[in-house]
C-alpha cells in the first residue's frame, strides 16, 4: 500500500480544517454574520489552488 505524500497529507488537513472553522462559525453568535464570507473566501482559495495545480501539471507537460 502506497501513502500519500507528505504535501499531499498537509493539504488535506489545511482543506479539513477550513471546514472546520467555518462550521464552527456557523455555531458561534458572534461570527455567524462571517460564515458567508469564509465560504466565499474558501471556494476562492480552492479555485486558485486547482489554477495554480493546473498551471503547474501544463508546465510539466510542456518540460517533457
Amino acid at each position: 500500500m502506497k501513502l500519500p505524500s507528505f504535501n499531499r497529507i498537509v493539504f488535506y488537513f489545511f482543506i479539513i480544517g477550513c471546514l472546520y472553522i467555518i462550521q464552527l462559525s456557523s455555531h458561534s453568535e458572534k461570527y455567524s454574520g462571517y460564515t458567508s464570507a469564509l465560504w466565499i473566501a474558501f471556494m476562492f482559495l480552492c479555485l486558485g489552488l486547482y489554477w495554480l495545480r493546473k498551471k503547474i501539471n501544463i508546465n510539466k507537460d510542456k518540460e517533457e
